[in-house]
């Protein structure tokens, strides 16, 4: 290596980020090395600085001596990393990408089953679960829908209805992994077999909707008739 005039050219490699697939939140350790590409040089000196190509600004920084930083990503969704050495008094800078994935839960509804009351209103419940204690705030839009084996009547108890209308979002906090849906159901007092309605998941935030749809019964327990 001779040194002179014109800086000699460089070589940055990203040598692994982990973990990948990683969560929001979630530190990822990036590894990187930078070489000159010609033979016999003097240590290469400065910082590297790994960004990522999408609005959040997150961003590390590490010494080209220490081969690592720690990167934090608070958006979901697949990335590019970049890694750009700076260069220094004899050397260019470079750069080098790499993909990156930051997962998000699956969100599930699951069917829900209850008696008609006596009289008055019982709840039917779903229970909404994600595929991981979720790692950022997580929400999920939901409504009733006619629909199944034999459809219920929609309305309000005490005016026909077999079940109430019923929409709203479900909220997750970080670390929380199952909540429920309350759905109002009926007393009517009539020998019928059981009747179905719908609840259908909509308008995902930092959640990827898997089984959107749920069935709910409501069983017969009219005296003197047979529960099925």
């Amino acid at each position: 290596w001779t040194l002179g005039s014109a800086k000699n050219d460089t070589t940055t490699t990203i040598t692994s980020d982990n973990p990948d697939p990683s969560n929001i939140g979630q530190v990822v350790t990036v590894n990187y090395t930078v070489t000159s590409n010609v033979a016999d040089a003097p240590p290469i000196t400065g910082n590297v600085t790994v960004t990522v190509n999408d609005a959040s600004g997150d961003t590390c920084t590490g010494t080209v001596a220490a081969g690592t930083c720690a990167l934090t990503l608070t958006t979901s969704g697949s990335k590019t990393l970049t890694a750009t050495y700076s260069s220094d008094a004899n050397f260019n800078g470079s750069s080098d990408t790499e993909g990156h994935v930051v997962a998000i839960p699956d969100i599930n509804v699951r069917d829900g089953r209850a008696a008609e009351p006596a009289s008055g209103s019982t709840n039917l419940l779903f229970t909404v679960a994600l595929s991981m204690p979720a790692p950022t705030a997580v929400s999920v839009n939901f409504q009733t829908a006619a629909g199944g084996a034999n459809p219920a009547t929609a309305g309000t108890c005490g005016a026909g209805g077999d079940y109430v209308t019923t929409s709203g979002t479900v909220n997750f906090a970080v670390g929380q992994q199952v909540q429920s849906i309350a759905v109002p159901i009926c007393a009517d007092g009539a020998a019928e077999i059981d009747e179905t309605f719908l609840v259908n998941l909509s308008t995902p935030v930092n959640g990827t909707i898997v089984d959107g749809q749920a069935v709910g019964t409501i069983t017969n327990n009219a005296p003197g008739t047979l529960l099925i």
